[in-house]
């Protein structure tokens, strides 16, 4: 079969990259992706309840199923992926077709993979008052809502995510804070900046009340330490940027953390690349499947 990069990397026109997605006066409370109804193809949006948030609350998910799914009944792992800041689970449907060719290759493992919104700004993380519980509702909500709608592998070593910039942090916060949730998480160009005040106050003030120590206690960096019995073994995976300069001490500082805990840490830095995710993703080359296909030789079946 072809092993041609699909689909094509887009272009960027780096003013309009993230504007292009979401109207910023508008959108920093949108739990349902407007932009939804424009899709075609393998790819579906769907409605799910959040009860987390309160009766009758609903969020929206993105989601592709693996070749030969209708077709059979063999359950399979998920894979999360995540959106980045000031984006929508709309800017997700390139890796979701990416990894869609890759299993139609043969390449990526069989598994269903799910696009949530969950708010242009969060963080994925439960805010600091509670009003925006996003790691809650991913562990929770979306966990059961994914789990009784699809023939799915209930078992954490067969539920992953990926996610990149914004999502990439919530991809390390989410899963090492849930790790009898979560069994692998790989973080594309993780927004893990160290100082609060490098971040803008339209982020900060909603998602940590403008706390350093709330900022501290979230941060992928001491969450690792904190969940490192729990979460010792969890395949991880860091793909960052040369040109990505925001963040140039930022990852290497996370990276040289998790290497002192000694977790299951494989990364790849990406010569020629800033902060975008296509491009990382095809950067690494066979490391983009070939990482997954290793995670999933651990699946645990209890339904066996």
């Amino acid at each position: 079969m072809s092993r041609e990069l699909f689909p094509p990397l887009p272009t960027w026109d780096k003013e309009d990259h993230a504007a292009k997605y979401v109207d910023r006066d508008n959108m920093l409370n949108a739990w349902i992706d407007p932009d939804i109804l424009a899709l075609a193809g393998d790819i579906y949006a769907q409605p799910y309840p959040q009860p987390t948030r309160g009766i009758g609350c609903l969020g929206t998910y993105l989601c592709r199923l693996p070749p030969g799914y209708e077709e059979s009944e063999e359950r399979y792992p998920v894979l999360f992926w995540l959106h980045g800041g000031m984006q929508t689970s709309r800017s997700c449907e390139w890796a979701l077709r990416f990894y869609g060719r890759k299993m139609d290759e043969g390449l990526m493992p069989k598994c269903i993979v799910i696009a949530p919104q969950m708010l242009p700004q969060g963080r994925y993380i439960d805010n600091y008052d509670g009003t925006r519980p996003l790691a809650t509702i991913m562990s929770k909500d979306l966990v059961n809502a994914i789990d009784r709608r699809y023939r799915t592998i209930r078992h954490p070593s067969a539920r992953w995510i990926e996610g990149f910039s914004m999502g990439g942090y919530g991809t390390l916060h989410v899963a090492l804070t849930y790790p009898e949730i979560f069994g692998a998480a790989s973080a594309l160009a993780p927004a893990v900046l160290w100082i609060m005040e490098d971040e803008p106050v339209s982020l900060t003030t909603p998602t940590y009340g403008a706390s350093h120590v709330f900022w501290d206690q979230a941060h992928p960096y001491y969450v690792a330490g904190v969940k490192r019995k729990e979460a010792g073994n969890m395949p991880i995976r860091v793909i960052s940027g040369e040109k990505d300069t925001r963040l140039a001490v930022a990852i290497p500082r996370l990276v040289d953390r998790l290497r002192e805990l000694e977790y299951n840490l494989q990364t790849q830095h990406v010569l020629g690349v800033g902060h975008y995710y296509e491009p990382l993703l095809a950067g690494v080359d066979d490391f983009a499947w070939t990482w997954w296909q290793e995670v999933a030789q651990h699946i645990v079946h209890p339904e066996n």
